[in-house]
């Protein structure tokens, strides 16, 4: 961090910045770039800059390099973050869910998370489904079914929910599933 970027903005930009950040109506990350801005066209040093917007040092370098070699747009938005790929597609999940409602193989009495990983990698011919994968689009969402009870009883009520829940009509799967 030996260069200095030197930020100058124009009337209309500066302008533009206060008129947002009075607003107060967007993500924080973006309300702070532009506070980190429009310090820094005043003149404020780094390290005051740092404590007023409660950020770190290379986080205004970082805004500050972009505004000077990109652009406003370019130092006020953020890049995609890293993290790993959807394993299944919205798609993908309808069929796992209607797998799941339909009657278990012969000689089983429900379905379980390895019988449904096995019957989902024939149906979609995904390379491979982890059961992880599967619990965590069949844990129930947060608020509806505690988790404890939902372990204990041993029933995916959490698919019944969230598919009655979003097509507006009562649940009317024949059973629950075990997971």
């Amino acid at each position: 961090m030996n260069i200095r970027y030197r930020v100058e903005l124009s009337q209309s930009e500066r302008d533009e910045l206060r008129a947002l950040v009075s607003g107060g109506k967007l993500p924080v990350r973006r309300l702070k770039r532009m506070q980190i801005l429009l310090a820094a066209d005043a003149g404020v040093a780094d390290e005051a800059i740092a404590i007023s917007v409660q950020t770190s040092d290379s986080t205004i370098y970082r805004t500050k390099k972009r505004f000077v070699e990109i652009s406003l747009e370019a130092a006020l938005s953020e890049g995609p973050r890293p993290g790993a790929a959807r394993k299944l597609s919205g798609k993908q999940e309808v069929q796992l869910v209607a797998l799941a409602c339909s009657d278990p193989p012969q000689g089983c009495a429900r379905w379980t998370l390895k019988l449904l990983a096995n019957a989902l990698v024939e149906v979609i011919e995904h390379p491979s489904v982890r059961r992880s994968i599967l619990y965590r689009l069949f844990k129930p969402p947060p608020g509806r079914v505690s988790v404890r009870r939902f372990r204990s009883i041993g029933f995916a009520i959490a698919p019944a929910i969230q598919v009655s829940s979003a097509v507006g009509r009562p649940n009317r799967f024949k059973r629950p599933f075990a997971i």
